[in-house]
């Protein structure tokens, strides 16, 4: 839209100049095409561009513009010059809504014809019924994309458009001619005509705030297979081919809004029970609850940036999980809560729709200030705030968590990490956090007295050779070990000594340094553990590997 505000507005002033219509046009197609790659030759910005062009040079040879056609030869020359764009979110949701308005609208909603003049009502009513066709045609065709993509949709977002679509031009030129008045010395009045735009940004700017408040906003849908995405464009492509055959039509229908169900709804076979996050150097185990809710154990990194943010909450997302039923900081290191921290802030400042409803702790003496940010923080996401410690159990569903250490909050603060042995049905898993030294030792002999065997060991310590000792593998024989360490970091994990102890006591050795994020799934054979680049797999099958 602004693209072709200010190419129209160029080629009106132009005229204005008396310069030939020709010559005119062919400088606003050159500055737009030229504007497109000052902005960075975006895909959606060089689609306008291109589209614009094609407009003026029918004007120029006085030929008609189709739209659909206009868009289709952007669509080409943008994938001769880079075939990738078909990957691109940007590409693909900017055609989208090519397709959403130029083809998707005019078939759903065809336009009655009104003759005689039109009150101030009709023309009111009429852009916002135009609006409100125009924005569930677009959303029809980028559903899949945006659920794809981001793994989340504005429920509100076709309201909003509402507001955006008839200030944004007021918006553009107030900003551009202001900005002119400006540089030309003329700050006063440049301040002026700049006020228009300042208001319109504060407006959106408060509608935004506004709409964070409501509930539910925001759907959380969560990232669907791809060939799901495949028949709901079948469908939408059949509901829009048979428009004439009305028994027909209904039935496709009803076929579309299952097709947006299966987009939204999970599988059996697509369930997970365990995933260790690649978060770098650092931390993060995500226990499926079901395919709504999780608990998680730890979620930092001392080598990836924003992990909270851009790892975690994407994942969550992808995976739909609208409800972190728990979140247990197995101690306060920052590569084990930079992201808890961050998931917080943007749960307390509603930057998130996921809500966290209990956080675990354990008292630490060493870390006492640590743990109040992290309660300052919880409390403002509206989160409630547990201490536990050994022997504290929490059970959901199938699931239970018991808790085997800290058993006392004078050690020191890796000593003092949280334990853990999960359960579901037969399969069972220990989590270490940290744990190494006076603390290792108590768990051990917890562990020697109970002489149970494991089927997954998430290693202590990214795999330090000071933790995870020989006695204490020859106690709890576990099938598969997981190591979660970044690559090439400065500690040198996993160490060599550590991992020829775990080739002597263990069936399988998985690294998110080398194999990416590492994923259980639940099966009627048993349970099956995996990497995400599949360069390991390993199958339990009943209580058996």
């Amino acid at each position: 839209m602004h693209l072709s505000i200010m190419g129209g507005g160029l080629l009106k002033i132009l005229q204005r100049l008396s310069v030939p219509f020709w010559a005119a046009g062919s400088i606003s197609m050159i500055a737009m095409i030229l504007y497109g790659g000052l902005t960075g030759s975006g895909a959606a910005v060089m689609r306008a561009a291109i589209m614009f062009s094609v407009w003026i040079g029918a004007l120029i040879w006085k030929r008609t513009y189709d739209f659909l056609s206009s868009a289709a030869l952007a669509c080409i020359l943008l994938l001769i010059k880079s075939p990738l764009y078909l990957y691109d979110s940007s590409f693909l949701l900017s055609f989208g809504a090519i397709l959403g308005l130029g083809l998707v609208q005019p078939a759903l909603f065809s336009k009655k014809m009104q003759r005689g003049k039109k009150t101030l009502g009709e023309k009111i009513k009429n852009l916002f019924m135009d609006g409100i066709k125009g924005g569930i045609a677009v959303w029809a065709v980028l559903l899949p994309m945006m659920m794809y993509f981001f793994y989340e949709i504005s429920v509100f977002g076709i309201i909003i458009n509402l507001l955006v679509l008839p200030t944004a031009g007021i918006l553009l030129i107030s900003g551009c001619v202001g900005s002119l008045l400006g540089m030309c010395g003329i700050i006063p009045l440049g301040k002026l005509v700049t006020a228009a735009a300042l208001l319109i940004l504060e407006a959106y700017i408060s509608v935004g705030k506004a709409i964070q408040n409501i509930p539910f906003a925001v759907w959380i849908t969560g990232k669907p297979a791809l060939w799901k995405c495949v028949c709901y464009y079948v469908v939408l492509f059949l509901v829009l081919w048979i428009k004439k055959e009305k028994q027909c039509r209904k039935f496709f229908y009803g076929i579309l809004v299952f097709c947006i169900l299966l987009l939204y709804g999970k599988l059996p076979w697509e369930t997970r029970s365990l995933t260790f996050l690649d978060v770098g150097q650092g931390d993060c185990i995500c226990i499926h609850t079901d395919n709504r809710s999780c608990f998680l154990i730890d979620g930092g990194s001392s080598s990836v940036s924003g992990v909270g943010k851009y790892r975690i909450l994407p994942f969550l997302k992808a995976f739909g999980i609208q409800e972190i039923k728990g979140i247990f900081v197995s101690h306060t290191d920052l590569d084990h809560i930079s992201g808890i921290q961050e998931i917080l802030e943007c749960a307390g400042k509603k930057e998130t729709y996921i809500k966290v409803k209990t956080l675990f702790l354990s008292e630490c003496e060493e870390t006492k200030e640590k743990l109040e940010a992290l309660e300052e923080s919880a409390r403002k996401a509206g989160c409630k705030i547990v201490y536990i410690k050994k022997g504290t159990k929490i059970r959901e569903g199938k699931i239970q968590l018991e808790c085997l250490a800290p058993d006392r909050k004078d050690l020191e603060c890796n000593e003092g990490s949280q334990a853990f042995r999960m359960t579901k049905g037969k399969f069972k898993a220990l989590f270490t956090g940290d744990i190494e030294g006076e603390g290792e030792n108590e768990l051990f002999v917890e562990l020697k007295e109970r002489g149970e065997k494991y089927d997954v060991l998430k290693v202590a310590h990214h795999g330090s050779k000071n933790s995870t000792k020989e006695e204490f593998l020859e106690v709890i024989s576990p099938k598969a070990s997981v190591i979660s360490c970044g690559k090439d970091n400065s500690y040198g994990h996993p160490h060599k000594e550590l991992l020829e102890r775990l080739k002597l006591y263990t069936g399988k050795i998985f690294s998110t340094m080398e194999e990416g994020e590492i994923r259980l799934t639940e099966s009627k054979n048993g349970f099956c553990i995996e990497s995400r680049l599949g360069k390991k797999r390993y199958l339990f099958r009943g209580n058996e590997p």
